[in-house]
């Protein structure tokens, strides 16, 4: 529920004892720590030549919450009403910590630092073009026009939401994944090794029809190798689908910038 926190403890005994519950899966669980981190597909370094800025984006939090619908638990239960009856009882103690949730916020002096990895919560730092002739066309211009535009931050929202269902094989220790994306053999390859650990043949990912995409199903999420996970843990198939207020808070955002023109 928080932009930003520290966990300081996750109570789940309540919550594994409640009907219908097969596990209760948390960050600090070994099977989620041992995870690798989500890759990221864009190579782009800063003016200076520092290479772009990559924190570690995990599966599940473990330690702090920096974004406010990040996944702290999972419940695996018989039904969906008793997953979310189960998920009621699970109590974590949060220590709240100053977010910084618009793009100029961030970089202000005074912002909090949200990735360690990213000193003044800067990214990168990029330029293209020809500076000198720029100046020069300003120099040379009649007229000279100002504009400051922000492009808020938009939610995809397709009519299907985020969907997935993990099988597991224990036979030759392979997944299969069935799940609403925009290309399955590049989701198969950022998710086996990145992050599952394991060959791209022991992974396969199926996608039917896809009922709206916008690129939000462009790039791996999280319940894509959690429902694999899981369902090696319970030995079944685990199914979760996004209802329509989880995809507003937990949906990959797109645009949220600022242009000085």
């Amino acid at each position: 529920p928080h932009a930003h926190a520290r966990i300081a403890a996750i109570r789940v005994d309540h919550a594994a004892r409640a009907s219908g519950v097969l596990r209760i899966i948390i960050g600090r669980d070994p099977e989620i720590a041992g995870l690798g981190s989500f890759p990221c597909e864009v190579k782009l370094a800063s003016r200076d030549g520092r290479p772009l800025v990559v924190p570690p984006r995990r599966a599940m939090a473990s330690d702090r919450a920096r974004f406010c619908g990040e996944i702290v638990a999972m419940v695996v239960a018989e039904s969906l009403d008793r997953a979310r009856d189960a998920a009621e009882l699970i109590e974590i103690d949060y220590d709240a910590l100053p977010a910084a949730i618009a793009l100029d916020a961030a970089l202000r002096p005074e912002a909090s630092q949200i990735w360690d990895e990213a000193p003044g919560n800067l990214c990168f730092d990029w330029e293209c073009g020809d500076a000198a002739a720029t100046a020069a066309a300003f120099e040379r211009a009649a007229h000279v026009v100002r504009m400051s535009l922000r492009n808020n931050r938009i939610c995809p929202a397709p009519i299907e939401p985020r969907g997935a269902i993990g099988l597991y094989d224990p036979v030759d220790a392979s997944y299969t994944l069935h799940s609403s994306t925009q290309g399955s053999h590049y989701i198969r390859n950022l998710l086996a090794g990145p992050v599952l650990g394991i060959a791209p043949e022991k992974l396969r990912v199926i996608t039917p029809d896809v009922g709206g995409a916008f690129g939000l199903k462009l790039f791996p999420h999280p319940e894509q190798p959690l429902v694999l996970i899981a369902a090696r843990l319970v030995g079944r198939p685990v199914r979760w689908i996004a209802d329509r207020s989880e995809s507003f808070l937990s949906d990959n955002a797109a645009r949220d910038q600022m242009n000085e023109a």
